[in-house]
């Protein structure tokens, strides 16, 4: 009766390290999908193997035969909580900058432009003033989605380009 108890334990165990090894698995591949496509799906997908990973855990170290793993099951737990909250930080950095970016490009060119068609300007500087505007818009976005400097550089001298066509106005 003990050798059928110790191989139910057995298969049991098993069951679970399989259960456990293939959610790992399912949850970097999901992490994967949300990196390149910033799937809601895959979010939710992660948020459940999280937990689902957890009660195998949680199993597993409930387990008298694997007592003399438990180091290796906690270590296992901490990486696994590591992992979930470096996620989630991944996952709310996504977001601010998805909110930064969708109200840099739908608020920010159209106030622009109707402060500009305010001043008192000609047509030919109203429109390369709102040439700069574009250039400055496009790099700061640039900037925002690969933080490369060139971008700022660019941005500050389209700026630059402004104040200097409504100071030539201003002085005339």
């Amino acid at each position: 009766n003990y050798a059928t108890s110790s191989a139910a334990i057995q298969a049991d165990i098993l069951m679970l390290t399989a259960s456990l090894q293939h959610d790992v698995i399912d949850l970097q591949r999901n992490a994967l999908i949300y990196k390149d496509s910033a799937s809601h799906s895959a979010v939710k997908k992660i948020n459940k193997l999280y937990t689902r990973l957890q009660i195998t855990l949680t199993k597993l170290k409930q387990t008298q035969f694997l007592s003399d793993h438990s180091e290796n099951l906690n270590s296992i737990e901490t990486h696994l909580k590591d992992y979930k909250i470096n996620f989630d930080t991944v996952v709310e950095n996504r977001t601010r900058l998805e909110s930064l970016v969708n109200r840099h490009t739908d608020s920010t060119p159209k106030q622009l432009h109707n402060e500009i068609t305010k001043i008192s300007l000609t047509n030919t500087q109203k429109n390369a003033i709102q040439n700069q505007l574009d250039s400055a818009q496009t790099h700061s976005l640039s900037y925002l989605l690969n933080s490369n400097q060139k971008h700022i550089i660019t941005f500050k001298k389209s700026i630059s380009n402004i104040k200097l066509i409504i100071k030539e106005q201003s002085i005339n």
